[in-house]
């Protein structure tokens, strides 16, 4: 194991998009051989089967329940909580979390930065006060690479 991947997991749908977005953002700005940014529409299986030989991960997703905008590093125990019955991935990150759990299927570093979108996202458009938490969920991953104490990010 020797990978790292930051994941933006989303869909090109209004408020799901701002995890894609804070990718674009992070590839735009941070260039390393060590770690390979990705934007995935579905958590699910399809996750659980990129984290295989990959030695650390972030994720970034829209949450709903934390304000619109807000920015906020969750432990796996909370992700694995979140309740998202709005999600358009058909199975939510904190699902698939709780999968990959009981399936010895999570890598063994990770990390996940949750963006808000309120009680309940818009899906027909990027409100701005959720686009406007791109910049500070990208500076909290930057953050979390740079203090981590895992040696590929």
């Amino acid at each position: 194991m020797g990978s790292a991947i930051v994941f933006g997991i989303g869909s090109p749908h209004g408020d799901d998009i701002v995890g894609w977005r804070a990718i674009e953002r992070l590839e735009a700005s941070l260039h390393t051989a060590d770690v390979a940014f990705e934007c995935l529409d579905r958590p699910g299986i399809r996750l659980l089967s990129r984290f295989e030989g990959v030695a650390a991960v972030v994720l970034i997703d829209a949450v709903a329940g934390l304000a619109p905008g807000e920015v906020r590093r969750l432990g796996l125990d909370e992700a694995v909580a979140l309740e998202q019955p709005w999600t358009s991935h058909g199975f939510g990150l904190g699902q698939t979390l709780a999968m990959g759990r009981v399936l010895g299927a999570l890598p063994p570093w990770i990390e996940i930065v949750g963006i808000g979108v309120g009680d309940v996202p818009d899906l027909e458009r990027l409100r701005p006060q959720v686009a406007a938490a791109v910049p500070r969920a990208a500076d909290e991953v930057q953050r979390i690479m740079l203090r981590s104490r895992h040696p590929t990010l």
